[in-house]
C-alpha cells in the first residue's frame, strides 16, 4: 500500500502554537493516531472562521515525532494566513495529509541543503528523521 493510498482528511485540535519570528508560526496539532508520512511531505491545511480557507504547507515535523503534526507558515496579509495567525491553543482545524514526493530516502552520515526563508521546513522534518 503506498502513502498516498493512505490520505487522510481530519479534524485536529490545536496543541500549541509556536512563535518562531515576529512573522513566522508553527502550529503543532494533536494526532489521536499517527499516520505514516515521509519527511519533506506537505500537508492541506482547512482553518474556517466567517469563511472557510485552505492551503498546502509543508509539515515541518518529522514522522519520529510521534503523537503531534506540525506546520511553519510565514504569516502575511493573506486572508488564510490572517485566519491562521488568530489560531490558539484548542481551536479546531482541518488536515489533509501526507502528499508530496521531495522526500529523503537513503542512510548517510551527513546531507546538505541550500534553502531559503520559509522553504526550511521540509527540510527541517527530513534533517530530524
Amino acid at each position: 500500500m503506498s502513502l498516498r493510498d493512505q490520505v487522510v482528511d481530519i479534524s485536529v485540535k490545536i496543541q500549541d502554537v509556536i512563535v518562531r519570528t515576529p512573522l513566522v508560526k508553527s502550529f503543532r496539532v494533536t494526532l489521536e493516531k499517527d499516520v505514516p508520512f515521509k519527511a519533506g511531505q506537505w500537508c492541506v491545511v482547512k482553518v474556517t472562521t466567517d469563511k472557510t480557507y485552505s492551503k498546502a504547507l509543508s509539515i515541518s515535523s518529522a514522522p519520529t515525532e510521534k503523537g503531534y503534526l506540525e506546520f511553519t507558515k510565514k504569516i502575511s496579509s493573506s486572508e488564510f494566513s490572517s485566519a491562521l495567525s488568530g489560531l490558539k491553543a484548542g481551536d479546531i482545524i482541518g488536515v489533509r495529509y501526507p502528499f508530496g514526493n521531495f522526500t529523503f530516502q537513503g542512510d548517510v552520515p551527513k546531507i546538505a541543503f541550500i534553502s531559503g526563508g520559509i522553504g526550511i521546513t521540509p527540510i527541517r522534518s527530513i534533517c530530524k528523521t
